[in-house]
């Protein structure tokens, strides 16, 4: 007996539209769907979303090198260290920048995405300057105005120079893991298929390194005023 004719038509009844009526509806795909579809309605972030990102990159610049340059002056002045170990401590310290650089860059690719990567160091980021302001102003700069190669603070204590370092290794954490990911971010901002768009992409880099490089600039401005005496 041939047994061929009813698998055929068990196939041909798979096909039918009774069958595919009777099937579940795959609503992952149908979301997806949906999600890509009201992004593309929505649009982009556009100029109002990158012009902050812009201005928050100078800021974060200008804050960063405030902190790097003055390391060693801070360890040699107010920490009491000797040049040799101002500076390898400060070695270690911009090391440590660029292998968070690494870890926000791994995190923002494989578990967090670049809003939510940006969005957490730049907390561990602002804690850390906060906490690096409070730990020098209330416990390292004592007496008030000492540190300026004239009169002599009191020895830190190991309480107040772990504070100290952990403040500054916050910054360093906060400000590395954000780097690789904000300007990706800021292209994210404009659709690669709206030819308008798509040149703004291009000068949004442009005018991205320009925000970073205007707040390196306003630093060593400050920085001579303030080792001058201007």
């Amino acid at each position: 007996m041939d047994t061929a004719a009813p698998k055929v038509v068990q196939q041909l009844g798979d096909r039918s539209p009774q069958y595919r009526e009777s099937q579940p509806v795959n609503t992952q795909d149908y979301k997806t769907a949906n999600a890509k579809h009201s992004i593309r309605e929505n649009g982009t972030g556009g100029w109002s979303s990158a012009f902050l990102l812009l201005v928050n990159q100078g800021l974060a610049t200008l804050a960063f090198f405030g902190v790097g340059v003055n390391l060693v002056l801070f360890s040699t002045r107010v920490l009491g260290q000797d040049n040799a170990s101002a500076a390898n401590n400060v070695s270690k310290w911009t090391g440590t920048v660029y292998l968070c650089s690494l870890v926000g860059a791994f995190l923002s690719d494989s578990y967090w995405g670049r809003y939510l990567t940006c969005a957490v160091f730049q907390v561990i980021f602002v804690l850390g300057l906060v906490l690096l302001s409070l730990s020098s102003w209330l416990l390292l700069l004592k007496p008030a105005g000492c540190g300026d190669g004239k009169q002599i603070c009191v020895p830190a204590t190991s309480f107040s120079s772990a504070l100290f370092y952990l403040a500054v290794y916050l910054v360093a954490f906060g400000y590395g893991g954000h780097q690789p990911t904000i300007a990706t971010f800021g292209a994210d901002q404009f659709d690669e298929s709206n030819p308008r768009q798509r040149n703004s992409k291009s000068s949004f880099f442009c005018y991205f390194y320009f925000a970073l490089n205007t707040g390196s600039l306003f630093f060593k401005h400050n920085y001579w005023c303030d080792t001058s005496g201007a």
